[in-house]
């Protein structure tokens, strides 16, 4: 049996907005060591996690993406960060992220679109309401996220920066220890405007 990908679809900040984004996660991890902080490279918007697939799977999914962007007219657009936040609140932290707006209406019809094809290509469908964010530390223990941390975070100026998304990526994710790697699969660009 051909070894299967736990993978996921998702857009990718541009990597200055990275870097930008790294040097400030760099300064909070001193606040909080014990979070599983997400490193800067790897941190993206998720519109669609599809679990362990197999090839054959992948590559219909591969195949099909190119022709539902183009069926839907899905132009690049621009989004910026604003904020930042903590599932499901910040009492009891379970995720923190940043927030995004811009042209968020341009990125719900793209999620809407990739929903809309995963679920007719058998994936379940997302029960839960788009809520679209960069996760930035996962929180195991509400009691590692400390108060200085979350002074900082209400009332410090959370790093600003737009980037223009001009395509999907198609991603592996395998399991460390240290924390998940990434690496692209595919990537699908939008229509340029």
């Amino acid at each position: 049996m051909a070894e299967r990908t736990r993978s996921f679809l998702c857009i990718e900040p541009e990597p200055a907005l990275r870097a930008t984004l790294k040097s400030w996660l760099d300064s909070l991890k001193g606040l909080a060591p014990r979070l599983k902080w997400v490193q800067a490279d790897a941190v993206h918007l998720t519109l669609k996690f599809l679990g362990e697939q197999s090839p054959e799977k992948l590559t219909e999914l591969r195949n099909r993406i190119p022709e539902a962007l183009s069926a839907n007219a899905l132009r690049t657009f621009y989004l910026e960060l604003s904020g930042v936040g903590a599932f499901p609140n910040y009492r009891l932290p379970r995720v923190l992220w940043m927030d995004l707006s811009g042209e968020t209406e341009a990125l719900c019809d793209l999620w809407k679109t990739v929903e809309n094809l995963t679920t007719r290509m058998g994936f379940p469908p997302e029960t839960r309401p788009f809520r679209p964010h960069l996760t930035l530390a996962r929180i195991k223990d509400p009691g590692d996220f400390s108060l200085a941390l979350a002074k900082t975070l209400t009332e410090s100026d959370p790093p600003m920066g737009r980037w223009k998304v001009g395509s999907v990526t198609l991603m592996r994710s395998e399991l460390r220890s240290g924390g998940p790697l990434y690496s692209p699969l595919a990537s699908f660009p939008l229509y340029k405007v």
